[in-house]
């Protein structure tokens, strides 16, 4: 979980709770409302005490999601106890602990384990208190509800769940339960209440058709990725397999899951039921929203580690009960004792393959992209009237990480404009070098900063970063001043040739 933790490369989507994060820490309040009132606050309010505490780095945020991580295993534990027992909450909290996806979201500084954090935590309260009743319960479940909702709006899942359990499994009047659930959404309103009436006026209006576009498909790219498959079974492949060599839940673990989601269907008891509705509604809000990704659906993890968990055990209480049996033959004895080391070796063998695969995704992500040494260099470099532009941002280089670094080393820097405006790895470049060219005289452009990109062509077209490189040296007007990093994931620092 910790390896290369502070050397894998930033990625696109990590960007704007750095930079949130570092205006909270500033004090810098209002430019936060202005600038990243996209998300809820509570994620971004965490990385800045972390920042406060350790210091500014890619590592302080990301240790936030690495102690989410954490604690989402321990809820696990806790949850699994709670519905099956012990034995259950060891194998359910081991099994989490082991998914590559849930480990590789564990080592960016992405809201995702937060969030699975207080979901999980709303569920396993709600839950006690359909066994004891008890109203604290209900208002702890309110409390979490509301904390979960400032890390991410997705988290009104979690509502569905509670009012269609109330329904189903409760046994008062209708007027009960919905006071209940009425209870649920004032305690779970105050703690979202002071965020709600700060940013009222901000996504009245600017946010409204952000979260319209990530609700729909975005963009191109996105659009593509999310067709992929049938929808309806969409997120059954993905959960298992969104890219060729990568697995967030490897398919043994993943067929475990499923049979134990299957024996729960069977037996249905009341924490079984409770487990599948929760599975079940979670998927189909998910396969309802046209943009998908394997990461939306990271809150059914651990439902499916408990789940998988539960069929283990089921066997090997079979097992046990077969070899108990009065007047076994010796044969059927050995077959049993065979069949319950094959059990053993199977499981074993699943959660070291699990661990593996997660060790080879985070060793993927084992390469250097100076970022931080490149805008450190421009940054010492430029004076308070000239302007940095990137050039072909995409998932691994921004004008937003650019910015980031840039405020770390200066707090007074203006955030450099990026060029072609669209990131070019998800939509098709355009260029203009003659736009370019009068836009950095306008500008007093001093240095230009041009990623690699792995060598990669840009979406659909094929065109490289050397391509772009080579046709800005051919005007004549800028020239390579400075190379950060190693073939194919070189940063070209280019400054331009003013004529004035």
């Amino acid at each position: 979980m910790l390896l290369y933790l502070d050397y894998a490369p930033v990625r696109w989507d990590e960007t704007p709770h750095l930079y949130g994060g570092l205006l909270l820490s500033r004090g810098e309040f209002g430019e936060y409302l202005r600038e990243s009132a996209f998300y809820p606050p509570l994620f971004d309010a965490t990385t800045a005490l972390y920042f406060m505490t350790i210091g500014v780095s890619v590592l302080s945020a990301r240790l936030v999601s690495v102690t989410f991580g954490l604690l989402s295993i321990w809820i696990v534990f806790e949850y699994g106890y709670k519905l099956y027992g012990p034995r259950n909450a060891f194998i359910s909290s081991v099994l989490l602990a082991s998914m590559p996806g849930f480990i590789v979201l564990c080592r960016m500084a992405l809201i995702e384990t937060m969030l699975m954090f207080f979901f999980s935590v709303s569920l396993l309260l709600f839950f006690s208190w359909m066994r004891t009743k008890n109203d604290k319960m209900l208002i702890l479940t309110g409390i979490t509800f509301g904390l979960g909702f400032l890390v991410k709006y997705q988290m009104v899942v979690g509502g569905i769940i509670i009012l269609v359990s109330l329904f189903y499994f409760g046994k008062q009047r209708l007027s009960i339960k919905l006071s209940k659930f009425l209870l649920i959404l004032i305690v779970a309103g105050a703690v979202i209440a002071p965020w709600a009436i700060l940013t009222y006026q901000q996504y009245a209006t600017k946010m409204f058709g952000k979260w319209l576009y990530v609700a729909g498909m975005g963009n191109e790219e996105r659009l593509a990725y999310s067709t992929r498959f049938p929808t309806p079974i969409f997120y059954l492949i993905e959960m298992t397999q969104p890219y060729p060599h990568r697995h967030p839940i490897v398919f043994p673990v993943y067929i475990l899951a499923l049979l134990g989601l299957g024996l729960w269907l069977w037996r249905r008891s009341e924490g079984d039921k409770f487990s599948l509705l929760s599975f079940a509604v979670v998927y189909l809000v998910f396969t309802i929203i046209t943009s998908k990704d394997w990461r939306y659906i990271t809150l059914v993890f651990p439902i499916l580690a408990v789940s998988a968990s539960e069929f283990i055990l089921f066997l090997w209480d079979k097992v046990k009960d077969r070899l108990r049996t009065p007047h076994i033959s010796f044969r059927q004895k050995s077959l049993t004792k065979v069949a319950a080391a094959a059990l053993v070796v199977a499981v074993s063998v699943s959660v070291v393959y699990s661990s593996w695969e997660a060790y080879l995704w985070a060793e993927f992500d084992h390469v250097n992209i100076p970022v931080d040494e490149a805008s450190q260099y421009v940054v010492e470099r430029v004076t308070s009237n000239e302007s940095i532009v990137v050039l072909c941002g995409g998932n691994y280089f921004s004008a937003d990480m650019v910015e980031f670094y840039l405020l770390v080393y200066d707090p007074n820097q203006e955030q450099p404009m990026q060029y072609p405006e669209l990131a070019v790895d998800a939509y098709k470049p355009s260029f203009n070098f003659t736009w370019l060219i009068e836009t950095s005289e306008e500008m007093n452009v001093k240095y230009l900063l041009l990623f690699e990109h792995g060598n990669i062509t840009f979406y659909e077209t094929d065109l490289r970063s050397q391509d772009v490189l080579e046709a800005m040296l051919d005007t004549d007007r800028f020239v390579v001043e400075k190379e950060f990093g190693t073939f194919p994931r070189r940063i070209y620092i280019l400054r331009f040739l003013s004529n004035s």
